[in-house]
């Protein structure tokens, strides 16, 4: 992930801790780094193991994955 897109995701996570209380949740639903007919380019979309990486260093730890669809996938935080 370049870096511009990387600091976004850090700065979203960053200001949902924020926000949160402790034990809190966050819901996220992203599309799956494959191909398909539509969607964003797939340089463009967010893999797993960066969302997890950047949600552990703003105090997350992954409560559940899941696959939300054919073409999505879905991971629950908690704020530690």
């Amino acid at each position: 992930m370049d870096f511009v897109r990387y600091k976004k995701h850090q700065e979203i996570f960053k200001e949902t801790a924020r926000v949160l209380k402790r034990g809190g949740k966050l819901l996220v639903i992203d599309w799956k780094p494959t191909g398909g007919a539509f969607g964003p380019p797939i340089q463009n979309r967010v893999k797993k193991d960066s969302l997890r990486m950047i949600a552990t260093e703003e105090g997350f730890r992954v409560r559940e994955e899941f696959e939300a669809g054919q073409y999505h996938f879905g991971i629950i935080f908690e704020k530690e």
